[in-house]
């Protein structure tokens, strides 16, 4: 049986009107989406990303990695204004989905997003190391400017012998 009918069984069926936000940006997720009939536009910064069309799921990402949701979904535009409906989908009845019945097309996506996923937690760790780096650089760089005085201002004796002035700096 195609992976889309397993989810069009579903019973926790929404519409959402045409422009309703359905989720955002840094919300928690414990579920994902199918989309049975119309379509919903991702977004991130303002900007569509993508747009799943009927028989796509989106949202997924937060049961893959349990990030909170790194984009938001907006139900996008329809003729005559008709509501888009989606299924909704917790964790737990994704996992209930026998391997059988979960198409190999399916499988490599979300394998393939969770390498994505993984490929961007890594650019951010080495970015954050990156700054530290150079944070960590421009402080020793600060220590050896003969010009540069260190004074801790939690000490009334050092402030006044260096004259500083809160909110001087």
């Amino acid at each position: 049986m195609p992976t889309f009918e397993i989810l069009r069984r579903e019973t926790d069926i929404r519409e959402f009107k045409s422009g309703e936000t359905i989720f955002r940006d840094g919300d928690a997720g414990s579920f994902m989406f199918a989309v049975i009939d119309g379509a919903v536009d991702i977004v991130l910064r303002g900007t569509v990303i993508e747009r799943v069309e009927s028989g796509g799921v989106f949202g997924e990402m937060a049961l893959i990695d349990g990030l909170p949701r790194s984009a938001t979904a907006i139900a996008a535009p329809r003729p005559l204004a008709e509501p888009a409906e989606s299924a909704i989908i917790p964790s737990a009845k994704l996992l209930d989905i026998p391997d059988a019945e979960f198409t190999p097309r399916v499988r490599a996506a979300m394998l393939k997003m969770v390498a994505q996923a993984e490929g961007l937690r890594q650019e951010l760790l080495e970015s954050r190391a990156r700054i530290e780096e150079i944070e960590t650089a421009d402080a020793i760089a600060m220590l050896a400017d003969p010009n540069v005085v260190i004074v801790d201002i939690r000490d009334p004796r050092e402030r006044e012998r260096s004259g500083f002035i809160p909110g001087s700096f």
